[in-house]
Parts: C-alpha cells; sequence; structure tokens
C-alpha cells in the first residue's frame, strides 16, 4: 500500500501521513522510525509482512514527509498513534522503536498498557538524564548540550541550513566510516541503501521540521522514572557505534523484567536487518 493521510480529529487541517504493509486482518505490529527519517525505513520488510500474517503500521513523526509539524502541538504523539489506531480498528498492538524512534515507542507503552501488547526497542536511543548520559557518545552528548541551550530562531536557523546542505549520499559515506563492520556490508546493498535514500528524501519534505521536533524530544526528560507494566524486549548489537550497547544495559538494570538481547556481531543497522525474524516472532508470539 502505498502512504496514507489520516486527518485528525479536531485538529484543523492537521495530517499524519502513513502507511501499512501485510494483510489489514493480521498480527498487528506499530514501527516507530529512526532520526531522521520516516515510515519508508520499513520498505524493506513488505515482503515478509505479507509471508507472515503481519499487520505493519508506520507513521511519520511530526514535521517529517507529509506530517504536521503543529500535530503535537496540544496532544501527545502518544495520543495522536491511538487516533490512528481507533482509526484501523486496532484495540491493541506490539510496538517496535527503531533507534530515535524508541522514546515514541517507550512513551506510548507507558502511556497506553491497556493498547499494548508488547514493547520491542531495536538499537533504541534512551532519554539523556541520569545514568544514561554515560552511555552516549560524544556527538550525541555535544550534539544535545548545545541543542538545549539555543533559542527555538537560533536551532530553526542552523537546521535548517545543515538540511539544506546535507546530502544524503555524502551522509551515509560519513556514516559508513564509523561503523563497524556488519554495518558497512549493509551499506554495500544498492537495495537498502535506495531504501535510506529514499527515506531520508522523504524526511526532508518539510525541510528540518522533523529534526527539530525530534531534537526537542531528545533533549528532554522524555522517560520520566516511570514504569513499564507491559512485556518488554531490547535487541541492540554489542558493536553499535551510533547508539552503544551502554544504553540497552542501563534500561536492564532498571528494569530487571526487561528480556535483553544483546548480539555479540551485529551493529546499528544490522541487529534490524538481520534479525528482524526473530523480532517479529517475540513481539507477535501472545496475538
Amino acid at each position: 500500500m502505498s502512504h496514507q493521510i489520516f486527518n485528525l480529529q479536531n485538529q484543523n487541517n492537521h495530517k499524519l501521513s502513513y502507511q501499512t504493509w501485510g494483510p489489514m486482518n493480521g498480527k498487528p505490529v506499530l514501527y516507530m522510525h529512526g532520526f531522521p527519517g520516516s515510515h519508508k525505513q520499513a520498505d524493506f520488510l513488505s515482503r515478509f509482512c505479507e509471508q507472515n500474517n503481519i499487520f505493519l503500521i508506520a507513521f511519520d513523526r511530526p514535521g517529517y514527509g507529509e506530517t504536521s509539524r503543529q500535530l503535537c502541538d496540544k496532544q501527545s504523539l502518544s495520543q495522536v498513534a491511538v487516533q490512528l489506531l481507533d482509526y484501523l480498528k486496532i484495540q491493541k498492538v506490539s510496538l517496535m522503536g527503531i533507534s530515535g524512534g524508541a522514546p515514541s515507542a517507550w512513551q506510548f507503552a507507558l502511556d497506553y498498557p491497556e493498547r499494548t501488547n508488547r514493547l520491542g526497542i531495536v538499537c533504541g536511543l534512551a532519554p539523556f538524564t541520569g545514568d544514561f548520559k554515560r552511555s552516549f557518545p560524544t556527538f550525541h552528548k555535544v550534539g544535545l548540550n548545545i541543542f538545549s541551550n539555543l533559542s527555538d530562531s537560533v536551532r530553526s536557523r542552523i537546521l535548517k541550513s545543515v538540511i539544506k546542505k546535507g546530502q544524503p549520499k555524502i551522509k551515509f559515506q560519513l556514516f559508513k566510516k564509523i561503523l563497524n563492520e556488519a554495518d558497512r556490508k549493509l551499506f554495500d546493498r544498492k537495495d537498502l541503501v535506495g531504501m535510506l535514500m529514499s527515506s531520508l528524501t522523504w524526511a526532508r519534505n518539510q525541510g528540518s521540521l522533523g529534526v527539530e521536533y525530534d531534537l526537542q524530544t531528545y533533549s528532554k526528560d522524555w522517560w520520566g522514572s516511570r514504569s513499564v507494566q507491559v512485556p518488554t524486549h531490547i535487541w541492540h548489537g554489542e558493536n553499535d557505534r551510533i547508539n552503544p550497547v551502554g544504553m540497552a544495559y542501563q534500561w536492564k538494570k532498571i528494569f530487571p523484567q526487561v528480556d535483553l538481547h544483546i548480539d555479540p556481531y551485529e551493529g546499528h543497522y544490522s541487529i534490524l536487518v538481520n534479525k528482524h525474524p526473530e523480532i517479529f516472532k517475540e513481539l507477535t508470539k501472545d496475538i
């Protein structure tokens, strides 16, 4: 299915762009895309979902794709997600938070445990607070500290300039230099690079608005020290050089009941590409 537009109730012209894959009567999984990105990151899972009775749903966060930047000015992203699920007539869903989409997945499970089957976090970004900060790489710490101390207007001007000048092909080449072997191998696959480039291009549809929204979220304490009440699984590559594995170990320290799946060979991108059959099996086994 091509992407769809959902007009939210009681919102003036505010839109949510989303896409689904697999049979509508399949096992529902809500996919929270990474940063910066869009729902198109899930395109490579299309055939798997069709063959395994998975109904995968992914939407663009505010400012990405065609989703209105003002979407969450008066409501949370979790509330927006619930409206979409109601529209699709889905009562409960399993969550898959990928990298920078992890905060959105955590927040939904914390806000609506009654609507959550299982929570799955894959190479997930942790909250930039407390002991979690020790796990953040230097480039994360510097970026978030600078961002949080700038005025809205200055942040906006800087991000607009970066987004305007940045080219996806150049970004991929720069990323490739810092990734581990498993991730670098993926960047040699034209199909996956094409998918990621398509996702980035769509994410830039409204310029820097999506990046601004996400960075505002990441620089706050979005967790709030709340307790998770749903079965939770965390998958992380031991060699993840974007979101270091220490983030996953810190969650396990806080929530001992969490099922932690650490792969000694996988990196940031490869963990989802290589382990998605295992991930989907775990997240949908009770549905």
